[in-house]
Formats: structure tokens, sequence, C-alpha cells
């Protein structure tokens, strides 16, 4: 956490455990992703999706159960008068 005066920022780690790599995708799929994906045309959007699926390989290891641990940030800012 960060305070200042009047100002505080808050570091939260969730940690998601989901099925598969795919699920990740589907999870980018519907938020950071999109503005992405709508601008490519299919051929665009099929690369730059294994593009980002081979990432997403490499960063998050498959646990020994077959599912994978997501950590997703939230960040609250709070500031007072």
């Amino acid at each position: 956490m960060v305070t200042r005066d009047s100002e505080q920022c808050l570091r939260f780690k969730r940690e998601h455990t989901l099925p598969s790599h795919e699920a990740i995708m589907d999870w980018y799929r519907g938020t950071g992703m999109r503005p992405y994906l709508q601008a490519l045309d299919d051929a665009g959007r099929k690369k730059f999706e294994a593009e980002v699926f081979s990432q997403v390989r490499e960063e998050y290891p498959t646990q020994s159960d077959g599912s994978i641990i997501f950590p997703f940030p939230r960040f609250f800012f709070l500031a007072t008068r």
C-alpha cells in the first residue's frame, strides 16, 4: 500500500485457478484483448492469438492436477480532500 496525505493506492493479487491455458485466453478475449482483436482481420487475429497463447503457455505453468494458477492484480485508488 502506498500512502500520501490524501491518496492511497492498494494492490491486491487474487490467484484464480483455471482449468487450462485456453481458459486464460478466453479471459483475455473478453477483456484487454478485445480492442486489438476487433482491429484485426481473421488472419491477423489468428496470428495474434497464437503469439499470445504461446506466451501464456510459457508464463503460466501447468500444475500437477492440470490446472493453471492465474494471478490477477487489482488496484484500488483512494483520494480524500
